[in-house]
């Protein structure tokens, strides 16, 4: 029996074993044992208020003592991975946003150790609470069909969908400028 050694692994134990099974319906246990040579960073970038990914917030990892920056941008989930990096001090830092404001310190030094695990660090935001707030806006008919309360989760565009309007009669009738910026308990009129 033998293992395909990966790119970044080194075997600690040989990549070739001699197996001799010798009772019928009983497995045999091989364990191959490896170790990379390479750290790894997951960067998660969330919302404080409900703890959702925020999608497209650009991060630096940056060697502590000089080197170059790496850069990477969030995907759908809030998250990123920065692969391949040599053991040591780094500074990972987020790009601040409009309309967001930090929970957590917008850098911090970390410490990375090869050790076949990714090393997780979290960046916290969350939008002003100042955002205004608008009353039963009057639509082009003059009022709101129904109502409808925001759940953690939803999008404009899929509530939309769920009522048979489109995201931009959902902003016009609800003042939304940014429609990517809704909070779960806001109420919304539904043209």
């Amino acid at each position: 029996m033998s293992e395909v050694m990966q790119d970044g692994w080194t075997a600690v134990t040989p990549a070739e074993f001699t197996v001799t099974v010798t009772r019928p319906f009983e497995c045999e246990h091989v364990r191959f044992k490896n170790r990379t040579n390479f750290a790894c960073l997951d960067v998660y970038k969330k919302d404080s208020y409900d703890n959702a990914g925020l999608p497209s917030w650009l991060i630096t990892l940056k060697p502590a003592y000089g080197g170059v920056a790496l850069t990477g941008l969030t995907d759908g989930t809030g998250w990123v991975r920065f692969n391949e990096l040599a053991s040591g001090d780094y500074i990972v830092s987020e790009t601040p946003q409009v309309g967001w404001v930090p929970v957590s310190p917008a850098s911090s030094a970390i410490t990375l150790i090869a050790n076949g695990t990714c090393s997780v660090f979290t960046f916290y935001n969350r939008q002003p609470d100042n955002l205004p707030v608008f009353s039963d806006p009057p639509t082009a008919s003059g009022a709101c069909v129904s109502r409808y309360t925001v759940q953690s989760g939803d999008t404009l565009f899929r509530i939309a969908l769920r009522f048979g309007v489109t995201v931009r009669e959902l902003q016009g009738a609800n003042r939304i400028a940014d429609p990517s910026l809704i909070h779960p308990g806001t109420a919304l009129c539904i043209p």
